[in-house]
């Protein structure tokens, strides 16, 4: 039982955005984001989305300002994607804590 209640304590929660991914024809993963996003992204931020039956997660590699108010985030490459190609997908910006935390604050 304190094993269980153990785990149940120790799952982490983030605070999400759903963007759209694209693959280029190089096979370079990335999305634009504004700088409101572009602050709250840290080093442990991740993409994650849905191909056929599988979740697949990929990591943030670069951070490239385009504009005053844009940036592009380059992911690492997923060769299951086709070029050319936009998928929906969900960023996972910041560890907001674990699932106790939900409830205090």
């Amino acid at each position: 039982m304190s094993i269980s209640l153990y785990y149940f304590f120790q799952i982490k929660t983030y605070k999400t955005i759903n963007f759209i991914l694209e693959i280029d024809e190089k096979h370079k993963t990335f999305a634009k984001i504004n700088s409101d996003i572009y602050y709250l992204l840290n080093k442990d931020s991740f993409a994650q989305f849905q191909f056929q039956d599988r979740s697949i997660r990929l990591e943030l590699i670069k951070i490239t300002n385009t504009k005053q108010n844009e940036f592009i985030i380059e992911f690492t490459k997923s060769l299951l994607l086709k070029p050319k190609t936009q998928i929906p997908a969900v960023l996972f910006l910041k560890d907001n804590g674990n699932f106790f935390d939900l409830f205090i604050k």
